[in-house]
């Protein structure tokens, strides 16, 4: 679920990170999104720990973490959704959980 569009002139910034925001054409939290402390901090020429309180102030990454974190329950049941290419070698297919996994990167080595 997206956090709600909330003017940045409502946010309770110090009055200098509103102005910046606003003079950087940041208008709404949205315009946010998607955007880390790092890259911030750079648009509008102040420290990362400033772009930082922002970011968390804005709750811009309410859904997903700070910088796309994920739980490791989250991560799991997402490897336990993630679809399998399978190899038409039971044993093999079994080994690997029903198949290759997609979205990842899987080394065959032989020893």
């Amino acid at each position: 679920m997206a956090a709600p569009r909330q003017e940045v002139v409502t946010l309770p910034l110090p009055p200098t990170l509103r102005q910046s925001l606003v003079a950087a054409g940041f208008r709404t939290t949205a315009d946010l999104q998607g955007i880390g402390p790092i890259d911030l901090s750079a648009e509008l020429s102040i420290n990362p720990d400033e772009a930082l309180l922002i970011l968390k102030i804005a709750n811009v990454h309410n859904d997903a973490g700070l910088y796309g974190a994920r739980s490791a329950q989250h991560l799991y049941e997402k490897e336990l959704a993630a679809r399998k290419i399978i190899t038409f070698c039971g044993d093999f297919d079994g080994m690997l959980g029903g198949g290759v996994a997609t979205g990842q990167i899987t080394e065959f080595c032989e020893l």
